[in-house]
């Protein structure tokens, strides 16, 4: 369970990196604002599975 997380945490550093180059003309604006955007898409990506865990135990659990 750890390591898929630490997996995931991982994964998710290339994704906002891209992210924020794509979505920021200037380098050093993009490389500034990272943790934020980290934090935001990490946070994000909870608040999803959480919905996901819930509407399974609402609906799913058979």
């Amino acid at each position: 369970m750890i390591l898929h997380v630490f997996f995931f945490l991982a994964l998710c550093v290339p994704i906002v990196v891209i992210g924020a180059f794509y979505a920021e003309p200037d380098d050093s604006i993009a490389f500034r604002g990272l943790p934020r955007r980290y934090a935001v898409f990490v946070g994000a990506c909870g608040i999803v599975a959480a919905v996901m865990l819930a509407l399974e135990h609402g609906f799913a659990s058979v």
